[in-house]
């Protein structure tokens, strides 16, 4: 009967790694589609802001625009603005 049990045993071990295996394969599934998730929506702020950085510094180049003919049009002299994107 010794031999039955160590060959019960094994099956059992078997199977016990074959179910650990496939959680583990779940769960790594899970991780990795969460990452993508996680990781596209990093990339879309990414995108937004670049797009928002690009949108403020176009206002800014207006204002300072619309500023410059602002003063010419009066005859001031023009005031010392800095302009848009000489630091970031």
């Amino acid at each position: 009967m010794v031999p039955d049990t160590r060959a019960q045993d094994l099956r059992r071990l078997e199977e016990s790694f074959e179910f650990t295996n496939k959680e583990h394969a779940v769960k790594y599934e899970q991780v990795t589609k969460l990452l993508e998730v996680y990781g596209q929506k990093m990339d879309g702020h990414k995108v937004k802001f670049g797009e928002i950085k690009d949108l403020i510094s176009g206002l800014a180049f207006q204002q300072s625009s619309f500023l410059q003919k602002l003063s010419l049009g009066r005859g001031e002299p023009i005031a010392n603005h800095e302009q848009p994107g000489c630091s970031n």
